[in-house]
């Protein structure tokens, strides 16, 4: 029997089975391309419905003609009577037309509650999402908390000047100051806060959730060395004099003037160095590795060192406040989310390892990770800030 992938998309979003046929069509044009993967996945993401039907005004839609826009789009082959696999590339008009689309299948589900988790967007309580905030450790040992103090100066190490300005730290060096004992300070981010830094050398870092950076109050010597634990993205200052060296748990990173990422996170058991523009060379010293814009290099805790294509996109997302997973295992996912929104996540039941496709603000609270989870056949319970993931 000839199905139209529209046709299949529909019985798919309502919960029927599929004959085997139509199974192995759904599965063929899923895997044509990310975008129709991405198609997929925002049908089966209630949140995103919503709010694309609550804009539907906006883009000035109706039911019917969002129904043949998508037939459009998505090959329905009546006409041709074949099997035909479509690439969909949609922009933002289009996937609020998916939204309307849906609605003509049935809004009830929204509303449907799942066994034990989540009745429609409805919870007991939520988890506000992280923000801006950092702890600065001086070298004389005081910590001030940034994320309570207002803008201005903050502190003075010998002859630099720690301003703080809109959630960001920056360092002013005097013209006076004096070669000598460098003074080492420490930013460091709780779970659940992130934070900007400008650098002596005028480097910018963004501080990811649950991170450490380690620096001196001036850059002297022959390069500007820091230390990360955690993830953060580097903006270097150019200075083919002064070499830019990350220490990020035993993997060296050395760059002259470059943007570029690394996620450092010590459960994780790798080191992830991807490049967006210029050159650096990643490594154990003695055995350096050169990436070139676009390649992300992969380092194990053995300091193996694999170099592979970067999605430039999904690696710096964070620092966009964007969650964006083309393709992340749920146990992956919920380290992230564990980071980012302070809870812990613990494991009634050993998960598969199953991938999902998630792009979403980070700014939002806690309840749409859970629709996620809830979508994907996950399910869950939170009580206080722990999420606990059920059989």
């Amino acid at each position: 029997m000839d199905e139209s992938i529209l046709h299949i998309i529909r019985l798919y979003r309502q919960g029927e089975v599929l004959s085997a046929e139509q199974q192995q069509v759904l599965d063929a044009w899923k895997n044509a391309a990310i975008d129709n993967r991405e198609v997929l996945s925002l049908l089966n993401d209630e949140l995103w419905l919503r709010d694309a039907v609550l804009e539907r005004e906006h883009y000035k839609l109706n039911m019917e003609s969002g129904w043949a826009r998508l037939q459009q789009l998505m090959g329905d082959d009546n006409r041709s009577k074949s099997k035909k696999v479509t690439v969909v590339r949609l922009s933002s008009f289009w996937w609020a037309a998916a939204a309307v689309i849906v609605l003509s299948i049935g809004a009830w589900w929204w509303y449907k509650a799942p066994d034990g988790a989540v009745a429609g967007t409805k919870l007991q309580h939520d988890i506000a999402p992280g923000h801006e905030g950092a702890v600065l450790t001086l070298s004389d040992g005081r910590r001030l908390v940034l994320d309570s103090m207002g803008n201005g100066r903050i502190a003075l190490e010998d002859e630099t000047s720690l301003v703080l300005y809109n959630n960001e730290l920056s360092y002013t060096v005097s013209a006076n100051a004096q070669a000598g004992a460098v003074p080492v300070n420490i930013l460091s981010t709780p779970r659940g806060r992130q934070f900007r830094l400008v650098l002596p050398d005028g480097s910018k870092v963004w501080l990811n959730a649950a991170s450490e950076l380690r620096y001196p109050a001036i850059f002297s010597g022959s390069e500007r060395q820091v230390s990360l634990k955690g993830e953060a993205y580097f903006e270097v200052a150019a200075n083919k004099s002064q070499p830019f060296k990350v220490d990020a748990e035993g993997c060296i990173v050395k760059v002259l003037g470059t943007g570029f990422n690394i996620s450092a996170y010590k459960e994780d058991g790798i080191v992830k160095t991807t490049l967006v523009q210029g050159a650096v060379v990643v490594g154990r010293e003695g055995a350096l590795k050169q990436l070139q814009p676009g390649q992300q290099a992969i380092m194990a805790e053995a300091g193996s060192i694999n170099i592979n294509p970067a999605d430039i996109e999904e690696a710096i997302a964070w620092k966009d406040d964007r969650f964006l997973f083309r393709s992340i295992s749920v146990p992956d996912f919920l380290k992230i989310i564990a980071r980012w929104y302070d809870i812990e996540v613990v494991y009634e039941r050993e998960l598969q390892q199953q991938m999902i496709w998630v792009n979403y603000s980070r700014s939002q609270s806690l309840l749409r990770t859970l629709e996620i989870l809830k979508n994907n056949g996950i399910k869950f319970q939170l009580k206080d800030k722990r999420l606990m993931i059920q059989p």
